[in-house]
């Protein structure tokens, strides 16, 4: 019941977030163990140079690229797709998306403050929730302290 209520909790304070903060936390996971891969996109131009001609075309032709301008992503295919950032951001603000989000960082045992990097410098932190709760702790006054904040 518990830990019901830390995710309910969790899964909130997720879509609090900025919309690259939010996708900042996906692209993590997705990194850290392929987790969440619908927000792995590339730049088409930068994606051409790195893939070979005739498998790019054929991703392309049996794809649905709409927009050389936009991201694109792999589909369930192996095919190319155009991905607005508006439809990525509707997809990290999917409730059943947040969810899994939540159970992967508590299942991962992520910490309670996410850093976002560059090289060696921190950009910014993100406080995800304020209290850990050890297992001895009361589990009646740890959903009390929740359900106040």
């Amino acid at each position: 019941m518990l830990e019901k209520a830390v995710k309910s909790r969790l899964c909130r304070q997720l879509d609090e977030l900025a919309d690259n903060d939010l996708i900042g936390i996906y692209r993590s996971a997705m990194q850290y163990d392929g987790s969440f891969d619908f927000v792995d996109t590339f730049d088409l131009e930068d994606l051409a140079e790195m893939t070979d001609t005739y498998e790019f075309g054929r991703s392309i032709i049996y794809g649905n690229v709409t927009n050389v301008c936009d991201p694109v992503r792999y589909d369930g295919y192996g095919n190319l797709e155009s991905v607005s950032e508006y439809t990525l951001n509707d997809e990290c603000r999917d409730k059943s998306q947040l969810y899994e989000l939540a159970d992967w960082l508590l299942r991962n045992d992520i910490s309670s403050d996410l850093r976002f990097y560059n090289g060696e410098e921190v950009l910014h932190t993100i406080e995800l929730w304020e209290h850990t709760y050890e297992p001895e702790e009361d589990v009646c006054d740890a959903i009390a302290q929740m359900l106040v904040e």
